[in-house]
């Protein structure tokens, strides 16, 4: 019964707009900081979170019965998007969820929300990704910050233990050879929802949606 309510906390929409913002992120003062985040992203990615009525899954390290991932994508002039995924022993619940605002601006709110619960278990292609990323301290791919572009953000806890891997424009700036390895596991979370990164991203960049303060005042939009 415990592992039920633990595993619903996590499937659900633990924070809502009127909560205040949870702490997402453990934060750090490093240049570059190993499974934590500047003070600057931790507020700026927990607030995209926050509009997109997400759970931390940081502060949910204190149940050691519970798997969950999630990547976010936050595009300076692109939709925000989040996919999650929590794992027990026989079910997988997927949660996709998109804003109507910019990932380097104002969030806006949510305009888009795809959730689903099954039997499968995770597929071997993804828990091997998984092992070789974020459960593996030497995977510690190089990080070059620049202007625009987008943030990547994987996060994952298992077993009462949390790490966050964040990097800009992976693959576009760098022939880090593990900025592919962690590519391929953000495609295979997306591709949990049905979709493969090329539709959900290119969504995030073409999509109208519903309430969109990036529409107002543009007609061409």
């Amino acid at each position: 019964m415990k592992r039920l309510i633990a595993i619903l906390l996590l499937c659900g929409c633990s924070a809502r707009a009127e909560d205040p913002v949870p702490q997402y992120f453990p934060t750090s003062t490093n240049r570059n900081p190993v499974n934590a985040v500047s003070s600057f992203c931790s507020r700026w990615y927990g607030g995209h979170l926050s509009a997109m009525q997400e759970p931390s899954l940081f502060q949910a390290t204190n149940r050691s019965d519970i798997a969950a991932y999630r990547f976010t994508y936050l595009p300076t002039w692109g939709r925000p998007l989040a996919v999650r995924m929590v794992v027990s022993t026989n079910q997988l619940y997927v949660r996709k969820v998109m804003l109507t605002g910019s990932g380097g601006y104002a969030p806006g709110v949510i305009g888009l929300t795809q959730e689903s619960v099954t039997t499968n278990v995770l597929p071997k292609d993804v828990s091997e990704l998984i092992s070789k990323t974020i459960w593996n301290e030497n995977f510690q791919p190089t990080d070059n910050r620049g202007r625009d572009g987008s943030e990547w953000i994987i996060e994952g806890i298992r077993n009462g233990k949390y790490r966050v891997i964040s990097l800009w424009c992976p693959g576009a700036y760098s022939d880090d050879p593990q900025h592919k390895i962690f590519i391929d596991l953000c495609g295979k979370i997306i591709g949990l929802t049905g979709e493969t990164m090329e539709k959900v991203m290119g969504d995030c960049h073409r999509l109208n949606l519903k309430d969109d303060p990036m529409r107002q005042g543009n007609p061409n939009n």
